[in-house]
Parts: structure tokens; C-alpha cells; sequence
């Protein structure tokens, strides 16, 4: 997906709804976006507390989607399409799909960091070899900023997690029974299937790290779920602040959505 042309575009008047039907994506075949490797390259990242402290305005309208990403966004429609493959997703009723969905910027926060991980850098790096850099001024005035970008990756590193591993954490992280607007009946689907994916973690990290090291790397493992839903939760409430502020160019309920949720 994510080296692929598939590019949904950030439109004015954009919805969640337009990606809860039809089935995955993640089937469906996607010629490469360029036929070279890309080479890694320091990227002008505006941290959100710029955006914030001095009013700078989110305009998206002139993006050239066939030449880059647009990561914030099409990452969490990545995320989606990765939600709506697990088969849990389609014993929802509608609407709770449409929460789960809502939710997918946690697992793209956590692909992204691992990622950056599997490719030696210890700060957010994409798929086009775009790397996070910020001078020093920048970085502390960004404190929040710089620790969003590189947390993650670290405690993924400090863990040593393999791609089984977070596999299973990216699923028990998709798989919150705790979100806002669930139906009781869903909750008790999520609930098991977090449940059942955690004992396969367990089983699996006893397996590869051994009954002894096992169970302090499992208490490790989990927390990186905690450090992912701290951080994204930092990260919607700025974006709250930026949409209240009117700094978004266009109104964008897909954006509204996804920083409203839980």
C-alpha cells in the first residue's frame, strides 16, 4: 500500500463513510508508485505546535498525489483498509464498524513507528525515504513534537520486537473494546478477540524469548500499546485545537472524524 499508487486524495467534504463499504483493499493489486528505490531525504515537517503558536493554515488543495503521499492522511486510510481485512470487522453491525474505523490513527501511528524501525532510523522515516528533521530552534519549541516522532520507535527497539510480535500487537490495539459508541453485543466480540490475540502473544514470546526473559518482554510488549495511545491521544487533541482555531483551509469531515474519536 504504502509504496503502491493506491492514493486517496484529501478532498473538501471528504467522509469516513465513503471507505466503510466494500471489501478490503488490501487484495487487490497496486503497480509501484516509481520503479526506483527511493533514497532517504530530511523532509520540511511542520510540528504541530507551530502550526498552533503561529496560525499557520493546513492547505492540502495543490498536493500532487502522483508524485507523494500526503502520510498523515493516507497512512490512516492504510490503517482501514488493514481494519476492515481482520474478520472480526465484518461481525459488527454498521455502526460500530464506522467506530472502529474511526479509531485506525493509533495503528498507523504504530505501522509507521515500526517501520522507521525496520529501517534503522530512530525518528519517523517513510516509505519515500522522507525522514522527520527539524533544526534545533524547531526542536525546542517542539518538545511534544519530538517525542511523538521517536517514543514509539524507541520502545520498539528497547523491546526488539520482530514482525510476529507486531503483528499481534497492531491487531490487540485495532481491537479496543473500550471505544466510545461500540454496541454491547460488539464490545464482547472485541473484548474476546483482544483476549485471544494476547494469549497468542504470550505463547509466542515464551516460544522466542523463553520462560524465563517471557514474561518481563510480554509486560514490555504490552506497554508499548500505552506509549501509542498516549501519544495519539496527544496528537487528536492538537488537531482538535487546530480545527478549532480554523486552520484547516477547507472543512474536511473525514479529519474531524478521526481526531474526534476516541
Amino acid at each position: 500500500f504504502r509504496i503502491s499508487t493506491f492514493s486517496p486524495k484529501l478532498v473538501d467534504g471528504l467522509t469516513i463513510d465513503e471507505f466503510l463499504p466494500g471489501p478490503s483493499k488490501l487484495g487487490a493489486k497496486f503497480e509501484p508508485m516509481r520503479a526506483q528505490p527511493y533514497e532517504p531525504i530530511s523532509i520540511r515537517l511542520v510540528p504541530v505546535e507551530i502550526y498552533i503558536g503561529q496560525r499557520v493554515s493546513m492547505d492540502f488543495s495543490n498536493f500532487d498525489y502522483t508524485a507523494k503521499k500526503l502520510w498523515m492522511f493516507q497512512d490512516v486510510v492504510y490503517s482501514m483498509e488493514f481494519i476492515k481485512a481482520l474478520p472480526v470487522f465484518h461481525l459488527l453491525d454498521d455502526c460500530s464498524k464506522r467506530v472502529l474505523l474511526a479509531s485506525a490513527l493509533a495503528c498507523s501511528n504504530f505501522t509507521n513507528a515500526f517501520f522507521s524501525y525496520c529501517n534503522h532510523s530512530d525518528r519517523t522515516y517513510y516509505p519515500d525515504g522522507g525522514t522527520m528533521s527539524w533544526n534545533n530552534e524547531i526542536q525546542e519549541q517542539s518538545p511534544d513534537s519530538t517525542r511523538f516522532h521517536t517514543s514509539i520507535i524507541a520502545a520498539i527497539r528497547e523491546a526488539q520486537l520482530d514482525k510476529r510480535e507486531y503483528t499481534l500487537l497492531k491487531i490487540i490495539v485495532v481491537c479496543n473494546p473500550m471505544l466510545d459508541g461500540l454496541s454491547p453485543s460488539d464490545v464482547t466480540l472485541l473484548q474476546a478477540e483482544k483476549e485471544r490475540y494476547t494469549k497468542t502473544l504470550i505463547s509466542y514470546v515464551l516460544a522466542r524469548r523463553g520462560v524465563k526473559e517471557g514474561p518481563p518482554i510480554f509486560a514490555k510488549l504490552m506497554s508499548i500499546i500505552e506509549i501509542v495511545t498516549r501519544l495519539t491521544s496527544w496528537q487528536k487533541s492538537k488537531h482538535i485545537l487546530i480545527l478549532a482555531m480554523g486552520l484547516y483551509k477547507y472543512k474536511i469531515p473525514f479529519a474531524e472524524t478521526i481526531f474526534h474519536s476516541q
